[in-house]
């Protein structure tokens, strides 16, 4: 995700039409918000031990190996 919201500002900067440019900024601020959003739920989440390890709740934790 932060690489395409590196690609939107790019764009952004070669835009011919600042509706354009306006739009593709919202795009890559919009993609920065998801990535904060995602960031917070993570740091929200409870560990619990899997395997002898402390990771974040995980469906992978269920798997046998």
């Amino acid at each position: 995700m932060a690489y395409l919201n590196l690609l939107y500002r790019r764009k952004a900067d070669t835009a011919s039409y600042q509706d354009e440019r306006d739009g593709l900024l919202k795009l890559a601020d919009d993609l920065v918000d998801k990535v904060k959003e995602i960031k917070k739920k993570g740091a929200e989440q409870p560990t619990r031990p899997c395997a002898g390890k402390e990771f974040t709740v995980s469906p992978f934790c269920e798997l046998r190996w």
